[in-house]
């Protein structure tokens, strides 16, 4: 898969401001695997935020003022492996804006 230029448009000045390539690959495979060396570090962290969602436990907890000492109040699905950020599938397909990502498939059959 492709990532291409997008206007990258989240937040007034955060990212927009940022020179991005031209395009990038992003390989499928358990997951998306964006390579690290090719983005801004302020992109990378984006796409990671894609990838945490808030811990209902930890609130649950905190609402009946329970100890949340060893529960962690976000959940990160995202993983760095082998010079590249491991996206679960589902956080492009759910969560993405449609301005932050705009992919098409190389090869659609694999």
């Amino acid at each position: 898969m492709v990532l291409t230029e997008v206007p990258l448009v989240l937040k007034e000045g955060s990212i927009s401001d940022i020179p991005l390539p031209d395009a990038i690959e992003i390989e499928l495979k358990n997951g998306f695997h964006i390579p690290k060396s090719k983005l801004p570090s302020k992109v990378l962290y984006e796409l990671k935020k894609l990838a945490t969602f808030g811990n209902p436990e930890f609130y649950k907890a905190q609402a009946k003022r329970f100890s949340t000492h060893r529960i962690p109040k976000m959940i990160d699905c995202s993983e760095l492996r082998d010079g590249s950020l491991v996206l679960p599938r589902c956080c492009v397909n759910c969560k993405a804006p449609s301005e932050f990502v705009n992919y098409c498939p190389q090869n659609p059959t694999n």
